[in-house]
């Protein structure tokens, strides 16, 4: 059987200063190595869901139970069990790609195991050494987006929290970092990753699964199962199978869609 990493039983959250339920009986798992896409329409909740599974929601009532290989999320959090990869990679402007890359573990103490994981990560996502020493502000989109992924493996996370990482990359550059993301997690080995996307050909192409999510307040209406072969390459996209698995994910949405006129 395979162990379950992140456990939802019927999640919500309300705001009550905003009189807005953001969630609703949101339940679904992640197993072990899985590799699971959150898709729906703008302002469903996804973002939401993620941050507070990653302990870092705006304060908010919360009902339901979430658990983190166990833990509660901020337990999780304080174990180092996940690693998080935003849009915006947040970068530190003073420091090099290499001080930004270590910052996690440098501030854990860690000072020579920062210095080994930097490097190693570093090489992992295919910044080459001679930018090491760059200042984010030289760098182009793409390559602070892999500055950021490596930075959240230099903690060696059994999980990865992504929030629409690539979402504001062009089209070709979004593409090499989704075949990017692919290699790198698996040589990670057993690391699960829950990826928050509007994409629904990117949600298809990276996932083993595919949970869709209903339009505000935002509750699970599909969980397709992608069952195409691995490694997935450009032609993948091509196939049948995938244009087929892409028209299902789309058939939830629309159908949501309808039913809300």
């Amino acid at each position: 059987m395979p162990t379950p990493v992140i456990q939802l039983e019927r999640v919500g959250k309300f705001f009550e200063d905003e009189g807005v339920t953001a969630i609703k009986d949101v339940s679904f798992v992640v197993y072990e190595g899985e590799f699971v896409s959150l898709v729906g329409p703008s302002g469903c909740g996804k973002t939401t869901v993620l941050h507070m599974i990653g302990d870092i929601a705006d304060p908010g009532q919360e009902e339901g139970r979430i658990l983190v290989k166990g833990m509660t999320p901020r337990q999780a959090r304080s174990q180092r069990v996940y690693g998080i990869v935003m849009q915006d990679p947040a970068l530190f402007d003073h420091l090099t790609v290499f001080r930004n890359v270590a910052l996690p573990l440098v501030v854990m103490g860690e000072k020579r195991k920062a210095r080994q994981q930097a490097s190693y990560f570093l090489e992992i996502v295919g910044i080459d050494r001679k930018f090491w020493n760059y200042y984010p502000y030289k760098l182009s989109g793409g390559m602070k987006q892999r500055v950021a992924i490596a930075r959240a493996l230099t903690i060696s996370p059994d999980i990865l929290l992504m929030d629409e990482p690539f979402g504001a990359l062009d089209a070709m550059t979004r593409e090499d970092l989704n075949f990017e993301l692919l290699r790198i997690w698996k040589e990670s080995g057993k690391m699960s990753i829950l990826f928050v996307t509007h994409s629904i050909e990117e949600a298809v192409i990276l996932s083993d699964r595919v949970i869709v999510m209903s339009s505000h307040p935002g509750t699970i209406i599909g969980n397709v199962e992608v069952g195409l072969s691995r490694p997935r390459t450009r032609q993948t996209r091509k196939t049948a199978d995938f244009l087929q698995l892409v028209d299902k994910v789309r058939s939830f949405l629309e159908q949501n869609n309808n039913n809300q006129g």
